[in-house]
């Protein structure tokens, strides 16, 4: 697949951290926490 120009001038797509998550850990989502609910990690001001 080739490059464009136009893509240096795109950002980051907004979801990419959390399906990244998800890939990783095969499909399985992050364990729950003391509330139940389950959230993707995601890192503040790393990218």
């Amino acid at each position: 697949m080739q490059l464009l120009p136009r893509h240096a001038t795109l950002d980051m797509p907004k979801l990419i951290i959390p399906a990244l998550q998800l890939n990783i850990r095969g499909g399985e989502l992050p364990p729950k926490d003391e509330s139940g609910k389950t959230f993707p990690k995601i890192p503040v001001n790393a990218l």
